[in-house]
This record gives C-alpha cells, sequence and structure tokens, in this order.
C-alpha cells in the first residue's frame, strides 16, 4: 500500500509540474516572437465612433484583390469594417471628409453610413483582408448608383 501511494505521490507530483509523459514538451516558447499593434481605437477613419450592431454577432472576413489603376464603385458600409492592407495601397474618397490612403501594413476602421470610394492608382496589385463586425442577417455593406 505505502508503494502504490509512493508511485501515486510521484505520478502526481510529474503530472502537476508537466514531466510525465512528455505530452506538448516539445513546443517551447520562442524569443523571436513578436506582436506589433496594427491599431488600438474606438473612432473610424473619420473620426465617427465605433458602433457594434444590435443582434447575434456575426463576423464576415473576405480578402479584396483591386488591380493596378482600379476604382471599387460607391459604396457605403452598414456596419463597422476593419482593413488591413496585404499588399499595395487604396486611396479612400470620402467626399467631404477628404481622402484618405492606407499603404501596405497599416489598418482602418471604415467610414459607416457615408458614400466613398476606394481607388488603386498605382502599377501594382492592392490586397485588402477586411472583417465586418455585423449581427446575423444583416446587410454589410450597399452600392450607391453614383458616377
Amino acid at each position: 500500500m505505502i508503494r502504490i501511494a509512493l508511485w501515486l505521490t510521484l505520478f502526481v507530483s510529474l503530472l502537476v509540474t508537466g514531466e510525465a509523459f512528455c505530452l506538448g514538451s516539445h513546443i517551447q516558447e520562442d524569443p523571436k516572437i513578436r506582436v506589433k499593434k496594427i491599431m488600438d481605437t474606438e473612432e473610424n477613419i473619420i473620426g465617427q465612433k465605433i458602433v457594434y450592431p444590435a443582434g447575434q454577432a456575426h463576423i464576415i472576413s473576405e480578402v479584396i484583390t483591386v488591380p493596378p489603376k482600379t476604382a471599387i464603385p460607391w459604396h457605403e458600409h452598414l456596419v463597422p469594417m476593419y482593413a488591413y492592407v496585404l499588399e499595395g495601397e487604396i486611396e479612400v474618397d470620402y467626399e467631404d471628409n477628404g481622402v484618405k490612403t492606407i499603404k501596405n501594413g497599416e489598418a482602418m476602421i471604415e467610414a459607416v453610413n457615408l458614400p466613398h470610394k476606394g481607388l488603386n492608382k498605382t502599377n501594382k496589385t492592392a490586397k485588402v483582408l477586411v472583417v465586418y463586425v455585423a449581427a446575423t442577417g444583416a446587410q454589410v455593406e450597399k452600392i450607391m448608383n453614383k458616377k
């Protein structure tokens, strides 16, 4: 009985210290891992406060590829949208609210309920990761009939 108790004590202590069975013990922390904060904000790119839609949360993510010298049609977002430029750069025209350019490695929270258009004025393809913070069943974007 004492022998079983000793083995049980050894087994439990090895489990607690993480030394037993080597499960997952090959994973080590890597001092080369770095975290770079890209954005920390309560406002979108034109200064509107970010407001989450009511209802069941629903996240939609897309990668948008914009060829060189191409315009994205006038549109407006109906829910908050995060954009991160993976390649190239995009210029966004907000008319009276100005023109903003986001480049490779930069991010923004897009304006909500405000017509705007995007432009890739460069000779390189642009790729943008977008993440919509929506509610289930909500429309996230509306294309405008504006030239």
